[in-house]
């Protein structure tokens, strides 16, 4: 075995094999590679620097401190793809999901994102950069952050976020791993 068994003392934290495909998943269930190895290399670092004389090669503390990183990297991937996806999340830094439509929407209008949008599509060859086509309509712009993998409706209509852009865009979760120091 290269890490602990389990993310705590018992099961109750979960595997720590799944733990970070778990937390570095998009919204359709996706993981990159990149991320992955960026998270598994931090935990490493974190284990020869903190646990060097644990018995196994990681710690799981080790490898939750990981996780940021990787998740960092994931936005990264998407925000190059799609450039608006961090002019629609950045207004969102500091709340906590899941999260009602109407506060998504009122964290919108307060960060004039259908202006940002537009400034946006105007810098670059393409008006509409990576599937960006409803600046004003904001539950469309929710569905089309839903098929990006960025965002997904929970069952009780309210939106959740997948931990690697909850994480790298600073939005909380109760019981969550905690988002970076620094949102993306």
């Amino acid at each position: 075995m290269i890490a602990d068994p389990y993310m705590g003392a018992t099961a109750r934290k979960g595997s720590t094999y799944r733990f970070m495909l778990t937390h570095l998943q998009d919204g359709v269930g996706g993981i990159s590679p990149r991320p992955f190895l960026i998270a598994l290399r931090q935990a490493v670092r974190h284990a020869l620097d903190d646990h060097p004389d644990h018995p196994r090669a990681l710690h799981h503390r080790d490898i939750r401190r990981g996780v940021p990183e990787g998740a960092r990297a994931r936005a990264a991937e998407v925000e190059q793809a799609m450039p608006w996806v961090r002019a629609a999340l950045a207004p969102l830094a500091g709340q906590q999901l899941p999260i009602e439509s109407d506060q998504v929407i009122a964290q919108w209008d307060h960060a004039c994102l259908p202006d940002r949008l537009r400034r946006l599509g105007s810098r670059t060859a393409d008006p509409y950069p990576g599937g960006m086509r409803h600046l004003a309509r904001y539950h469309d712009l929710l569905e089309e952050l839903t098929a990006a993998g960025v965002v997904h409706p929970s069952t009780d209509g309210s939106w959740d976020m997948p931990d690697p852009f909850r994480i790298a865009y600073g939005l909380g979760r109760r019981g969550g791993v905690k988002p970076a120091s620094a949102p993306v």
